[in-house]
């Protein structure tokens, strides 16, 4: 019986899993950002034909970050961090304070959603206003849309 139950289990994790790998990706269009050597990409917002935000990346000693900035002003908006999952438990994560979200956990290392913590617009202007609120509703969407690269 308990051996069915973990088949049941294991079958429910791999269908209801959020990421894929991307030989399941048909139109190559949707990227909205790869890596690699990471292993690891995004998709493009539904209904977006560009990229609504200016893309760096940079390494640290443990990782790598991947900013996601509003065009014009280059104003930061989220953050993903790919790093070494022993070095995010055992030494960042108890004293971590910016609010944040784990996107991915493996054996190995583990992808975090890092928010912004202060507001980044004008609250006087009102396009301001709405184009951060367009760009946060992606930011979910998003980090949904990871996948893996076949190597």
């Amino acid at each position: 019986m308990l051996v069915l139950v973990l088949v049941v289990v294991f079958i429910i994790a791999i269908l209801g899993g959020r990421h894929y790998y991307k030989s399941k990706i048909e139109d190559t269009d949707q990227v909205l950002y790869e890596n690699h050597d990471l292993g690891i990409g995004f998709l493009m917002p539904k209904g977006y034909k560009e990229n609504p935000f200016e893309i760096e990346e940079s390494s640290t000693e443990n990782g790598v970050v991947i900013s996601f900035l509003e065009p014009e002003s280059k104003v930061l908006f989220f953050s993903l961090y790919y790093m070494d999952r022993n070095y995010w438990d055992e030494e960042v994560k108890e004293n971590f304070l910016a609010p944040y979200s784990e996107v991915y956990r493996g054996d190995d290392n583990v992808l975090l959603c890092i928010n912004v913590s202060d507001v980044q617009y004008d609250v006087n202007n009102t396009d301001q206003w709405e184009k951060y609120l367009e760009l946060w509703d992606l930011k979910e969407e998003i980090c949904q849309s990871l996948y893996f690269i076949e190597s």
